[in-house]
């Protein structure tokens, strides 16, 4: 009987510790990564360095290069929709002369400038930077 009440008393205790925290793929912290990988595919010698890290990736090759494509995708995105809104509901007015590298290399730096935010979600932190970067005129 001591040994059960022992043994549910151990499972009691473990099942109230906290979690081992796993990352938020939808963070800054998670992103800027990515997003810095996109930015730096440039010339076969990058690329083959991205195969590398996809190849120690638990996920592979392939899901390495659809997350650095996620970064490119998302910032291009909330880009296109502020655009489009043309300040009317968000005060971020990028150019339509921008180019996607220009948005994404915009985003990374301004979020690498405040690092105290990353852990925050990744499109909130997109829009604000292009607020920043690019306020609509009143």
């Amino acid at each position: 009987m001591r040994l059960i009440v022992a043994t549910l008393a151990a499972l009691a205790a473990l099942w109230t510790m906290p979690a081992q925290t796993e990352e938020d793929l939808h963070s800054g912290n998670y992103m800027v990564p990515k997003c810095e990988a996109w930015l730096g595919l440039k010339d076969r010698d990058s690329l083959q360095k991205e195969i590398e890290r996809g190849n120690a990736d638990s996920a592979g090759v392939p899901m390495h290069f659809m997350e650095l494509g996620r970064c490119m995708g998302e910032v291009n995105g909330i880009a296109s929709m502020l655009w489009v809104s043309h300040g009317r509901d968000f005060s971020a007015c990028p150019p339509d002369t921008a180019t996607p590298g220009q948005i994404v290399s915009v985003v990374v730096t301004t979020l690498k400038q405040h690092p105290a935010h990353l852990h925050e979600d990744f499109k909130t932190l997109v829009i604000a930077a292009l607020a920043n970067a690019w306020p609509c005129s009143k």
